[in-house]
Parts: structure tokens; sequence; C-alpha cells
């Protein structure tokens, strides 16, 4: 397997982490504070596994 599979692989592993959280955002935390960083780390992991997957190709 090249480099560039992989690569390609695990950027959509950390866009489907990503996308996990955000559906169940609601049901991680009770708290606002708590929400609202799960939901930045979301977003971070799903922009990062763009990135990767696109970078690569």
């Amino acid at each position: 397997m090249s480099i560039e599979a992989l690569k390609v692989i695990v950027g959509i592993i950390f866009a489907i982490l990503g996308l996990a959280i955000l559906i169940r955002l609601k049901k991680l935390s009770k708290s606002k504070y708590y929400r609202y960083l799960f939901l930045v780390t979301a977003i971070l992991l799903i922009g990062f596994g763009i990135y990767l997957a696109t970078n690569s190709l």
C-alpha cells in the first residue's frame, strides 16, 4: 500500500470520527462548555481529515 493511499484512509477515518462526534453531541455531555469543546474538536477533526485526504491526492 502506498503512502498516499494510507493518507487518504487516515483522512477518511478522521472525518468519520468528527461526524460521529457531531451526531452524538447532545448525548456526550449536558454541560454547555463541554458541548462547545466537542463541537470545536469535531470541526477540527473533519477539517484535518479533509485536508489530509485532499493533500495526498
